[in-house]
C-alpha cells in the first residue's frame, strides 16, 4: 500500500469556483451505468484548455435509459442539447450516432456557478455546471 501523507499535504479538499463566463474545453463522453439506480448515462467531462483553470474539468451527467428499459426524455433532450450545438441536428438524430464517438472535440461552453445543499449537513455547496454549448472551438 503507497504511502500517500506527504503527498496529500498540500492537496486541497475544496476548490473555488469558476466564474461565470466562455471557456474552451475539450470533451470527453463515456458511456456507463448509474452505480446507485443501475440507470444507463452518458457523462460528458469538459477540461478547461488554457488560461487561469486549465485542465479543471467538470462532468455533466445524461440518463438516457432508466433502470426499467424505458427512455429518459429529460436526459435524451439534455444530452441534445449538447450534442446538436457541436455536430448539427442530421448527425445527432441519425440511427448511428453515439457521443461517445466524439470524444476530443474543443468546444467553447459557458459555465456558471451552481449552489446546492449538502446531502448530510445541508451547508450550501458551491460547485460549477456547463450553461450551455456554444459550439465547436
Amino acid at each position: 500500500m503507497p504511502r500517500l501523507g506527504k503527498m496529500l499535504q498540500d492537496v486541497e479538499t475544496t476548490i473555488a469556483q469558476l466564474p461565470d463566463d466562455k471557456y474552451i474545453v475539450e470533451l470527453k463522453f463515456e458511456d456507463t451505468k448509474s452505480k446507485r439506480t443501475g440507470s444507463s448515462m452518458i457523462v460528458m467531462t469538459c477540461k478547461v484548455l488554457g488560461g487561469d483553470f486549465d485542465g479543471r474539468e467538470l462532468s455533466e451527467y445524461y440518463t438516457y435509459l432508466k433502470a426499467d428499459g424505458t427512455s429518459n426524455d429529460a436526459g435524451l433532450r439534455g444530452l441534445k442539447r449538447v450534442m446538436v450545438p457541436l455536430l448539427g441536428e442530421e448527425v445527432v438524430e441519425g440511427e448511428d450516432f453515439d457521443p461517445c464517438e466524439h470524444t476530443g472535440l474543443q468546444a467553447e461552453v459557458y459555465i456558471k456557478g451552481d449552489t446546492y445543499p449538502d446531502e448530510i449537513t445541508g451547508d450550501p455547496v458551491q460547485t460549477n455546471r456547463i450553461a450551455r454549448v456554444l459550439g465547436l472551438a
